[in-house]
């Protein structure tokens, strides 16, 4: 079916992907029947594959890998600059709009375009240009940091690995004659380069309608308007006098120098700093990248940087067979625009045959328009399903959560409402005279109203970046507040889309087996498999609580007047309502796992703060006493052959699931709610008698779901809203058993001349117990 397709059930067959996930007994069965049937078996298991969420499995490669972002705080210094040459590309935008009108390519009068196809090209290489620009000030900036980190790294007996996309050649050669590698350039360039300031002339087309064409002189030569030259050139000698600004190649290579840094890149010349303060031009070849790759995995130098031209088939990591088996800590500093370039490069460092796993350190700022470039990669992990989960991962290891992905479909439907709160001007971030000024998006038509055609997510991000530290952060903080209530939201409805998550545990058992349905042409099955989990707990060391606690945000510790438990208390991203109203929120660190709460609960709960000693004595109290306990938990998995039974599964649990067990055994499928497995278990017609624990009963009511229990007699347990309240309700022909349901602790009410019986919210779980007992 495709050139994809093969791939895919190349990764598949080298993975040992099959048996209940394909339906095939045994490797050899699975290419002999690839073979044999052709496309007709391809269709088949490519289809079966992508229902299980298989398309892209390498991806699986990077569970369990440690990730650990590091983040450069902005100084006040960088923000000035920042902020200097983000007003700079606004007078760049202005002037360029005056250009245009002036030049002939827009009326002057309506602004209505008089040559679209030169108006998109102006304005495409003046983005393009913008966003590399800031791009490269931001590496920049982070250096400090990255030094400073590569320098602990090395200290601790590791090698260091640092992951670029642009090396700036380009400008190089164009500035060899100076023999200067500081880029300024890329403004000075677009304005000499791309700045719009040949004359149009105007004409009328075959449809009567007015347009403009470029001019030119009786020679052929093209005529310049001599306003938009005087504009181009005060621009250039403002620009000129700014700070320059350094490739963060270069800034490391003078740094470290070329004895200690092996570089891998597609460059073919570079500028050496000399001891004596001067610079050599230095050329390069492909055997050049050879030699440095050598040099790094013997160990004669443990720095290695390298970009996507030069790092094509080669690996960093620490195998076996080198002499550098030191393990490696993977720096990615600039995720560039091709987010699967980006995946490509980490797997250079962690392959199989490694003497140790390595530690992903992915650099960034607090400029909140840099997750324009992080969210790229968060996009391609999440549809990869390589996201890792904030609700099974403790200690803020997430490398991405979903609402990393500013292009989703919460994303966007958060976006739109953030265009209708900043035209109804309640937004505390900017208005929208301002925003539009700035940012040069048009938002609005005539009288006010908001345009239909709203511009895509993908364009606001870019023209975000391009706006003062300060302003963009609380744009961002609005944004990322309307995201998260909507991801917040489907994660609580089932609905929330994360792919392929990876469930690590001690030990897994099948309990018992249960088939579904089988294929009347293939053979293949479908199962429902009970599992029993069994798990140690690891609660986070005190160490790493004390390290958060250094980097969070407005950090309190905490103390529980009530459980005398402990946790460390940040502030988190907000929620934001559909009209505007901001709710905010504070995250918990507790030693085995991490809460939400919103600030107004907090301050009206048993929370407090206490002291560190005090913090510390309890956290490692509780700390200990939980690394002695194992959880165990019984789970229903559906697997085996699920696109025909798709449909059949409960839809508010969409996630797909592989639980991987310390001995290797892996089961791949949807994890079906207890409450559910009675009703999917009689869709298909399998009888088998499922006794629900009282806790499965009292989870499946408090979410929705009625629960239907035929012993010791026929009733319905479900949740009931009664005078404002959510109760718990036994439902059924409950006349003779009043008086036993009451001995078990229910309590009646007559509503309406009906007599009906309820359970107590505490004590809920002891009165299903006692009433499941009853055979």
């Amino acid at each position: 079916t495709g050139a994809s397709d093969v791939n895919n059930l190349a990764y598949a067959v080298r993975l040992g992907l099959w048996g209940p996930e394909t339906g095939f007994a045994s490797r050899e069965d699975f290419i002999g029947q690839i073979r044999g049937g052709g496309i007709a078996a391809m269709e088949v298991v490519s289809r079966d594959l992508k229902a299980l969420g298989l398309y892209q499995a390498r991806a699986l490669s990077f569970a369990g890998v440690e990730y650990e972002v590091l983040k450069h705080e902005l100084t006040p210094e960088q923000i000035r600059i920042y902020d200097a040459y983000a007003d700079a590309w606004a007078i760049i935008h202005q002037n360029m709009e005056a250009a245009l009108e002036a030049t002939g390519v827009v009326d002057d009068i309506d602004g209505e375009t008089l040559n679209s196809g030169a108006k998109a090209a102006a304005r495409s290489r003046f983005e393009s240009c913008k966003q590399r620009f800031f791009n490269q000030v931001l590496l920049s900036m982070k250096l400090p940091s990255l030094i400073e980190a590569v320098d602990a790294h090395l200290a601790e007996d590791a090698s260091v690995v640092i992951q670029l996309v642009s090396t700036a050649e380009s400008i190089l050669d164009r500035r060899l004659d100076a023999l200067s590698p500081e880029e300024r350039a890329h403004l000075i360039d677009y304005l000499e380069r791309a700045f719009p300031t040949q004359q149009m002339q105007t004409f009328v087309d075959d449809t009567g309608k007015e347009r403009s064409t470029p001019m030119f002189d009786e020679d052929g030569r093209p005529v310049h308007n001599q306003a938009a030259l005087e504009s181009r050139a005060r621009l250039i000698e403002q620009l000129c006098a700014m700070p320059p600004i350094k490739p963060a190649l270069d800034g490391l290579i003078e740094h470290y120098g070329p004895d200690r840094i092996a570089e891998v890149t597609g460059r073919t010349k570079r500028l050496v700093p000399q001891s004596d303060g001067s610079q050599r031009l230095e050329s390069r070849s492909k055997r050049t990248n050879q030699s440095e790759t050598e040099q790094f995995m013997n160990g004669r130098k443990r720095i290695l940087i390298f970009s996507d031209a030069g790092g094509t088939g080669r690996s960093y990591h620490a195998s076996l067979d080198a002499q550098n088996q030191q393990r490696r800590v993977h720096f990615l500093l600039e995720p560039g625009w091709r987010a699967d370039r980006a995946i490509q490069g980490l797997g250079r460092t962690h392959r199989t045959h490694q003497a140790a796993t390595p530690l992903f350190r992915p650099v960034t700022t607090d400029c909140k328009g840099e997750l324009r470039f992080t969210s790229t990669i968060a996009r391609r992990l999440d549809s990869l399903g390589a996201l890792t989960r904030g609700q099974r991962q403790t200690g803020g290891q997430n490398l991405f959560d979903p609402a990393d992905n500013l292009e989703s479909e919460y994303a966007k439907a958060a976006l739109v409402t953030w265009f209708h709160l900043l035209s109804k001007g309640k937004l505390a971030s900017t208005t929208l005279t301002d925003f539009e000024r700035r940012s040069g998006l048009k938002l609005t038509g005539e009288g006010g109203v908001l345009v239909e055609d709203l511009p895509p997510i993908q364009r606001w991000l870019n023209r975000i970046l391009a706006l003062p530290i300060g302003m963009q952060n609380a744009i961002f903080d609005e944004f990322l507040a309307l995201v998260e209530a909507r991801v917040a939201a489907a994660r609580e409805a089932g609905a929330l889309d994360v792919g392929v998550e990876t469930v690590q545990v001690d030990a897994a058992n099948v309990e018992d087996d249960h088939i579904l349905r089988t294929d009347e042409r293939t053979g293949a099955t479908s199962h429902l498999l009970t599992l029993s989990l069994n798990s140690k707990v690891k609660p986070m060391p005190r160490a790493r609580v004390l390290a958060m606690r250094e980097w969070a945000t407005n950090p309190q510790f905490m103390l529980n007047a009530k459980s005398k438990r402990v946790a460390l208390a940040e502030d988190a991203r907000s929620f934001m309502e559909d009209d505007g109203t901001v709710l905010r929120r504070v995250v918990l660190t507790r030693p085995t796992r991490r809460q939400y709460r919103l600030l107004a609960d907090m301050e009206e709960s048993a929370w407090q703060p206490c002291s560190k000693d005090k913090f510390i004595r309890l956290w490692e109290a509780e700390a200990e006493d939980a690394a002695c306990q194992t959880r165990t938990e019984t789970v229903y998995l559906a697997t085996g052959l699920l696109l025909p039974i798709w449909s059949s599964l409960p839809k508010d649990r969409l996630a797909v699931h592989r639980i991987v067990d310390g001995a290797g055994q892996s089961w791949l499928g949807r994890i079906v709610d207890d409450a559910d497995v009675p009703g999917l278990l009689k869709t298909f017609g399998v009888e088998a008698e499922l006794k629900l624990t009282p806790e499965a009963i009292l989870s499946a009511v408090q979410k929705g779901k009625p629960i239907r229990v035929e012993r010791p007699f026929p009733m319905t347990i479900k949740r009931s809203l009664v005078a404002g309240e959510q109760r718990i309700e036994i439902c059924g022909e409950i006349g003779a058993q009043v008086e036993w349901l009451k001995s078990l602790g229910c309590f009646t009410e007559i509503i309406q001349y009906k007599t009906r019986v309820f359970v107590p919210a505490k004590g809920s779980c002891e009165i299903f117990s006692r009433l499941l007992s009853v055979s």
